[in-house]
């Protein structure tokens, strides 16, 4: 059987507002006396998760054992946000005055 270890995994969200993590990511040093494969049962993220997330790393050896270990994804958002204007032309009033409104 599989011995499974999982490590907590930060990641940031890119410009899209999505990331994608692999198996490898989540890896603390998992084994087995023979072959085995990693995989995970959550790998994109957007930015409604952003905060903690907890995945499943599952191994899965050549003989069809398998064991399980849990660790926390933290979603961070480190991108600032842009905000592109419009060329615009403000009319002022009798008094001088003008009101703006925004709808995004």
């Amino acid at each position: 059987e599989p011995k499974v270890i999982a490590q907590n995994f930060t990641v940031d969200l890119d410009d899209t507002g999505s990331a994608t993590i692999v198996a490898t990511d989540i890896d603390g040093g998992s084994s087995d006396n023979c072959s085995f494969n990693l995989t995970l049962d959550k790998t994109d993220f957007t930015c409604a998760n952003i905060g903690a997330n907890i995945v499943t790393l599952t191994g899965t050896d050549a003989s069809g054992n398998t064991a399980s270990a849990q660790a926390t994804v933290t979603v961070s958002n480190l991108t600032s946000p842009m905000v592109i204007a419009k060329y615009l032309t403000i009319y002022l009033d009798e008094s001088g005055l003008a009101t703006i409104s925004l709808q995004i």
